[in-house]
């Protein structure tokens, strides 16, 4: 993977971006060792996908008209009842390479998580919802309709009271295949 990794929102505004051009091993790294946060609402967002400069009638940059291209797939699960480890050994069981971390509202009780898949070369924006419908087929059909709006971001940071975790798939950030290469 030759592409940058991610665009960094520093706040829900999303008025202003950092493109992450990290390794995957290196954005692994990154993730677990997220800051906490008192309230998610301060957390940054992260979005696999590259924006370009034009900001909305509302200042921000994250729009669908304003993505270029997707550098990956994020996926959103708050069902409350899927264990990280468990949505981890589904992807493994189909070969996709992917980081999965803990959401901010998860607890041990009601699993909520996000999955991050890269692609093995930055793609037309229009290709999101048929590569996200590939992730959530892998996962049993469980994320969020959310999952499939193109700019959607999701918050990064841990929520100091809760447990927070990041695990990779098959142990290993270069283990598994980039899912646009899967069938």
């Amino acid at each position: 993977m030759n592409i940058p990794i991610a665009t960094i929102f520093p706040s829900v505004h999303c008025s202003s971006a950092a493109i992450y051009d990290l390794s995957w091993p290196s954005f692994y790294e990154y993730l677990k060792q997220v800051k906490s946060y008192t309230n998610k609402i301060n957390s940054p967002l992260i979005k696999m996908a590259n924006f370009s400069d034009k900001k909305s009638v509302n200042n921000s940059l994250r729009y669908d008209a304003n993505l270029i291209e997707v550098w990956g797939l994020e996926g959103d699960y708050d069902g409350e009842i899927i264990s990280i480890q468990a949505a981890c050994k589904l992807l493994e069981d189909h070969g996709i390479r992917a980081i999965l971390y803990s959401s901010w509202s998860s607890t041990l009780e009601k699993p909520r998580w996000r999955v991050l898949a890269p692609l093995s070369k930055s793609m037309p924006k229009e290709s999101h919802y048929g590569l996200v419908a590939r992730l959530n087929g892998a996962l049993g059909g469980i994320l969020a309709r959310e999952s499939f709006t193109m700019a959607q971001g999701y918050f990064i940071g841990k929520n100091p009271t809760q447990p927070y975790t990041c695990i990779c798939t098959f142990g290993d950030p270069e283990a598994g295949q980039c899912i646009d290469l899967l069938d």
